[in-house]
């Protein structure tokens, strides 16, 4: 998990996933610690394969606008082999 951060537009990972290894973010409120609502773990659309700059979406609401300016912490869940390299909000 991050420290908090503002959420940005867009948030953006460089991983690497073997076959059957998936990558899927959730938006932490970090005075609950809860999800975001929408921005869970199971909401995310889970990333596979490989990519040096793959977007970050959630299957419940893909826009990302309505949190661009709340704080958060992203909070990483790696099944199987994956590797996360780095991170970024746009």
């Amino acid at each position: 998990m991050t420290r908090p951060i503002a959420a940005g537009n867009n948030i953006r990972v460089n991983y690497a996933a073997e076959a059957g290894g998936t990558l899927r973010v959730a938006l932490i409120d970090p005075a609950t610690g809860a999800p975001k609502p929408g921005r869970s773990a199971a909401d995310c659309v889970p990333l596979r394969g490989d990519s040096t700059s793959a977007a970050v979406s959630w299957k419940a609401a893909p826009d990302q606008e309505q949190y661009r300016d709340a704080q958060v912490q992203l909070q990483f869940h790696l099944e199987g082999a994956v590797e996360l390299y780095s991170w970024a909000k746009m």
